[in-house]
């Protein structure tokens, strides 16, 4: 039993280095805000957080840019949701090929098909893992949001 923890703490810290959260690592979290993409007025959020080489996308609604409002449009809005992300992830020196996960949220599930459209002409293949919900409500009354996880590749 004396090893157990002594190889915890070396595993804890092996893991931590891996991911560039060392004690006395220099860097922090780096907040990714580009221009362009709208948040929504006093929102609590940042669009994108830079944790060592990942990069967390906070969920997108698909606010134009040029109006300040979600599209009426499903079509528009997804759109609208993937290229806001794209603009936060080239701001953090990235792409769509740099993402492992992406979630969406609908409002309605028979849009599964539509979205899925969208989806295969904005990003690359091989695609990203994905899970795809339908829930009862979204913020600003969108009909989607889109969240996303990528890695920074050495």
């Amino acid at each position: 039993m004396k090893l157990r923890r002594p190889l915890a703490f070396a595993a804890v810290a092996l893991v931590s280095a891996a991911l560039g959260y060392a004690a006395g690592a220099p860097e922090g979290h780096r907040r990714i805000t580009p221009e362009g993409v709208p948040l929504r007025p006093a929102a609590p959020f940042t669009p994108g957080v830079m944790a060592g080489d990942l990069l967390y996308l906070s969920g997108n609604i698909g606010t134009d840019p040029a109006t300040g409002k979600v599209p009426a449009a499903f079509g528009d809005a997804a759109r609208q949701c993937l290229l806001n992300q794209e603009a936060i992830l080239k701001a953090a020196g990235l792409g769509w090929e740099d993402v492992v996960k992406v979630n969406v949220y609908v409002e309605d599930m028979a849009r599964y098909e539509e979205f899925n459209q969208i989806y295969i002409k904005a990003l690359p293949a091989p695609y990203p893992a994905r899970t795809f919900v339908a829930v009862a409500d979204l913020p600003g009354g969108a009909q989607v949001e889109v969240e996303a996880v990528a890695v920074r590749r050495r």
